[in-house]
């Protein structure tokens, strides 16, 4: 009985734990994912983790209308579905009312909705998505609210209202002209656009390739994306003042558009804006466009010259790529960013579109603009992209200016300047920043075409770097043509091939003033290290040919005497705990090193001594003068052990013997007065006596 009744006990906790865990679960997927029940339908939400709820989802058990409501516990209704399926799919009730503060409908929200027959919709809303309500083949009534801004493609095709309207004439909904319905006639010119007209929809006009001009009304705000894309007769158009944005691809594909006027009000020419407009060769871009979209005029192969505004900033990726005739651009000067491919391909560009406040120029920014001959790059420029100017085959001049008071770094893509083959020399005016440069690789730096550097318009042959230089970047001299160089004693580290190809090095050799603090550069590789080319090392004046290397000196580099054929003989204290790789290797004169050790450190690089002596009969001698250390090695290291235990067990033996010595002489010693305790005496009658002195 007893047992049962744990049992029972048992049960019950066990069922507790688990529907108090269901309920856990349940909470938490109803906070992600909730539900607003009514009497006759459930609406499902998803939280948008801002404080406001999309409508994702509907299930209906009556045909009575379903109210979308602008808010639900505390939270704002900003949508009705997610764009990714139609949020009322099986649903066959009629009448469905979006109330005041939804924002938006989004693409699909009620597409092939068949028994959708009336649609209220209130203000506060703001878009209405592509295919919203395309295939409602029952929805004959639509009124969209005046606060709408937005109507995407298609959003009500299908429906029994858009079969009602007309062919061969403008439909309209509201405010907005919504589409150009069915086939125009060629050579059509459009001057009776209602003039209460305030937004164009997207793709209203698309493909309309019969469409030759058309008069936009004067209170028209909003041009939709795609609006006038493909229509490949349309000559002219004039944007009124009064719109304030225009969609991405408006135009694109308008062959024939020759001219065009952009207002200040749009803030910015959309990306591919006029894409394929290869027609066009007069552009008037109003003061207050900020910047050019990506791809704005790309293939307008037509584009001889554009006037950039004051306030223009930013040109986007590939904006004016593949304009083939575009020769100048002009008054670009508060341009802060070029896009990557911005004038890619642009023949016969002749000059950059840079100004003073440029910071980046992107990847392949005028990439093949092989009418350019010369290039400056602001004070503030930060970054060059990668093949930035690759085969600019006719740039002859590059100046750098780096004259202000903050020094801006300055990086450099791979292959920036690949290929521009004219190249004749490298203008700075700050050797200190120009050894800070990141090139990212050999064709990064223009100085591998040029091969002349000119500081302050005077050609650097003896290269001298100032002693606030701690470091120089890898690249950063490759192929200079320079006679000499003379490195400070602070640098501390030099970057890859930053001295590759300074084939001139030869005539005057490499200069230094402290021989110990040289061991201590960090050269990434043998190129590096101008002695690579330089051959002759000179220290505080004096060529080194026998040196002898101080106490101060703790480390010798990889590659820190890499081809010094001046080097003879070398002396290395024992204070030096490491030497690196190929630290002498190419010194093809060096005799004898004399080292401080009796045999080789195990720090020390196994290929410290490559390559050296090679041109010495019997090659390079090593001398090693100091005492042989001790080598440990695991046998060595046991016998130690093994010895000391048998030691230790020695002398513990013998400590033992002794022990029992000591304490034997103690028992003898104090043996007979212990007797005498543990014995009394026996005493003798008188009788006894006295027959015993008879006896005697």
């Amino acid at each position: 009985m007893h047992t049962s009744v744990q049992k029972k006990i048992v049960k019950f906790v066990l069922l507790t734990v688990l529907m108090a865990l269901m309920t856990v679960i349940s909470v938490t997927a109803l906070a992600a994912c909730g539900e607003i029940r009514y009497d006759y339908y459930v609406l499902t939400t998803a939280d948008n983790g801002d404080g406001t709820l999309t409508v994702t989802a509907c299930t209906v058990v009556k045909d009575k209308p379903v109210v979308i409501p602008a808010e639900h516990n505390g939270k704002k209704v900003v949508a009705l579905g997610d764009g990714s399926k139609n949020v009322f799919s099986g649903c066959e009730f009629t009448t469905l009312i979006v109330e005041a503060g939804v924002k938006t409908i989004s693409d699909n929200a009620c597409l092939n909705w068949s028994t959708l027959k009336t649609l209220e919709l209130n203000e506060g809303l703001e878009r209405i998505g592509a295919k919203a309500f395309a295939g409602c083949t029952a929805l004959k009534d639509i009124k969209v609210p005046k606060s709408v801004t937005s109507i995407g493609e298609e959003a009500f095709e299908d429906t029994a209202w858009y079969e009602e309207q007309s062919n061969g004439k403008i439909i309209y909904v509201g405010s907005f002209l919504y589409e150009f319905k069915g086939n125009m006639a060629p050579n059509t010119e459009l001057t009776d656009i209602q003039a209460d007209t305030k937004y164009i929809s997207d793709y209203a006009f698309s493909d309309c390739s019969g469409l030759k001009s058309v008069v936009l009304p004067a209170g028209l705000q909003k041009i939709g994306a795609n609006a006038f894309s493909g229509c490949t007769s349309l000559e002219s158009i004039d944007i009124p003042a009064s719109v304030n944005s225009v969609g991405e691809k408006a135009f694109a594909g308008c062959t024939l558009l020759s001219s065009v006027h952009i207002p200040a009000g749009i803030g910015s020419v959309a990306p591919s804006m006029f894409y394929d407009c290869c027609g066009l060769n007069n552009v008037v871009i109003d003061n207050g466009i900020e910047s050019v979209g990506d791809a704005a005029f790309e293939n307008c192969i037509g584009l001889i010259d554009i006037d950039l505004p004051a306030s223009m900033k930013g040109i986007g990726n590939d904006a004016f790529k593949n304009c083939v005739k575009l020769q100048t651009v002009t008054n670009a000067q508060n341009i802060e960013k070029v896009g990557d491919g911005a004038f890619d391909n642009c023949i016969s560009l002749t000059s950059c579109v840079l100004s003073e406040q440029t910071k980046e120029i992107g990847e392949g920014a005028f990439n093949n603009c092989v009418s350019i001959e010369e290039v400056e790059l602001p004070a503030k420029t930060e970054s060059v992209g990668a093949s930035a100017f690759n085969n600019c085959i006719n740039i002859e001049k590059i100046i750098i200016e780096r004259n202000g008071d903050d020094k801006v770094s300055l990086s450099f893509g791979s292959d920036a300047f690949n290929n521009c083959f004219k190249l004749s020399g490298i203008y700075i005016d700050d050797l200190d920043a120009w050894c800070g440069y990141a090139f990212g690789n050999a064709l990064s730096n223009p100085l591998y075409q040029a091969g002349k550097l000119l500081l302050n318009n005077e050609e650097v042959t003896e290269l001298t770097v100032s002693q606030n230089v701690k470091k120089i970047g890898a690249y950063a001299f490759v192929n200079g043509r320079f006679d000499k160089a003379t490195l400070p004693a602070g640098l501390e580290k030099i970057g890859a091939s930053a001295f590759k190809g300074c084939l001139l090095l030869k005539n005057g050799g490499v200069y230094i003033d402290d021989l110990d603090k040289w061991c201590g550069i960090e050269f990434e590789d043998a190129e590096s290290n101008p002695l690579f080319y330089g051959e002759k090392l000179f220290a505080a004046g004096q060529e080194v040919k026998e040196p002898v290397l101080s106490e101060n000196v703790t480390k010798i580099n990889s590659y820190a005497f890499c081809n010094c054929l001046s080097l003879k003989k070398i002396t290395i204290p024992k204070t030096v705990e490491s030497v690196g790789k190929s630290a002498f290797s190419g010194c093809a004169h060096l005799a004898a090193i004399n080292i401080d050790f009796g045999e080789q450190p195990e720090e020390w690089d196994a290929d410290w001594d490559e390559f050296c002596g090679t041109e010495v009969e019997g090659g390079v001698v090593i001398d090693w003068t100091g005492e042989k250390k001790v080598k440990l090695t695991t046998n060595t290291i046991m016998a130690i052990v093994v010895g000391g235990i048998l030691v230790v067990v020695v002398i513990v033996l013998l400590v033992m013997w002794g022990i029992r010595k000591i304490k034997k002489k103690i028992r003898s010693k104090n043996a007979p007065v212990e007797e005498k305790k543990e014995e009394p005496e026996q005493k003798i009658a008188p009788e006894e006596a006295s027959s015993e002195d008879k006896a005697e």
